[in-house]
């Protein structure tokens, strides 16, 4: 550490370059970092639109392939069907129960925590006209799937009305959103002209600070070199290297 210090308090021009360096890197920085955090910010709101989407459409073709089964099972009675009904039940009841232990209060969170509650009570329908058509009671087995396939009407029903909500929802999340794109736009465009005029502006003044005294000085040794010993000290206002070099000069 000392070394370093050392090195630095010995190497002022070294060390002024070195920070002009690292200030105007870390400009650009700051405004990277800005135009990143805006492009990942709309990213999310696009995926949490495209999620949604995707959640409803999975849970209607789970609802609908279950049921097909179902009814394939009932009208076949073959035991491959009735695998599939219990592997696929037991994934569609753990949805159910999770989606009716939702505790959010918007209006899509209390329809889905309804859709919840109407899956494990078609599952329960479904389930006692699987045991009834096992157990060869065809008016008990009848009865259970009536209910349930009129609760699967109301599921998908539901589901319907859910999507329609947030197509409505992320129509306006959309419509929020493209108006954010085109002020982002807008300002990373700002940000950019803004770093590119203050890096230049800067570059150039530290260069003219930097550079000017060795002109100076390199006009004054050009003028004794061919003979002037009259001409004026060289006036340096600085500390570093170049000042040491004027005073020894004058």
């Amino acid at each position: 550490m000392k070394k370093i210090i050392g090195f630095f308090s010995k190497n002022r021009i070294r060390r002024k370059l070195i920070l002009y360096s690292i200030v105007t890197t870390m400009i650009m920085g700051v405004g990277l970092f800005f135009t990143y955090n805006n492009a990942r910010m709309l990213a999310t709101g696009m995926d949490a639109i495209f999620s949604n989407n995707k959640y409803l459409s999975e849970l209607n073709n789970s609802v609908t392939n279950l049921h097909s089964i179902l009814e394939n099972f009932l009208s076949t009675n073959h035991s491959d069907s009735l695998k599939d009904y219990y592997k696929f039940s037991g994934e569609l009841r753990m949805t159910g129960e999770a989606m009716s232990q939702r505790r959010d209060l918007a209006e899509s969170g209390l329809l889905l925590k309804d859709i919840g509650n109407m899956i494990i009570t078609y599952l329960d329908s479904a389930d006692a006209a699987v045991s009834a058509k096992r157990g060869r009671d065809i008016e008990s087995y009848i009865s259970h799937y009536t209910d349930a396939s009129e609760t699967f009407e109301y599921i998908t029903t539901n589901i319907n009305k859910l999507t329609l909500n947030q197509f409505d929802e992320n129509t306006r999340g959309y419509t929020m959103i493209s108006g954010r794109v085109n002020l982002i736009q807008a300002l990373n465009l700002i940000i950019i002209i803004g770093i590119i005029v203050f890096n230049t502006i800067f570059i150039i003044r530290m260069t003219f600070k930097i550079t000017e005294p060795i002109i100076s000085l390199s006009k004054a040794a050009n003028q004794i070199s061919k003979g002037n010993l009259e001409i004026k000290q060289v006036t340096v206002h600085s500390d570093d290297e170049i000042g040491i070099m004027a005073d020894a000069f004058n």
